[in-house]
């Protein structure tokens, strides 16, 4: 028997002047710069995609814990610095 147990909506947030258009853009400029990625909480939604993410496209990153979606998206400017 298969059921679904949840479903979330999960957005990707891109500092404007990095000038990406697509998922691979990030991707590609993660394989050759420092990437930091912020989620609200530890073990959940954000943060098991970005650990998926990495796996998959074979890059590093840094995951940043935020209390919270809010200050996730929006301390987005600071994180590359």
């Amino acid at each position: 028997m298969a059921f679904r147990l949840t479903e979330a909506l999960l957005i990707l947030v891109v500092q404007t002047s990095l000038r990406v258009h697509k998922v691979q853009d990030p991707i590609t400029l993660a394989k050759s710069k420092r990437l930091v990625y912020g989620a609200a909480g530890n073990r959940r939604g954000g943060y098991l995609c970005g650990e998926l993410l990495k796996q998959i496209a074979k890059i590093d990153a840094t995951h940043v814990l935020y209390k919270g979606v809010g200050p996730a998206v929006f301390a987005g400017h600071d994180l590359q610095k």
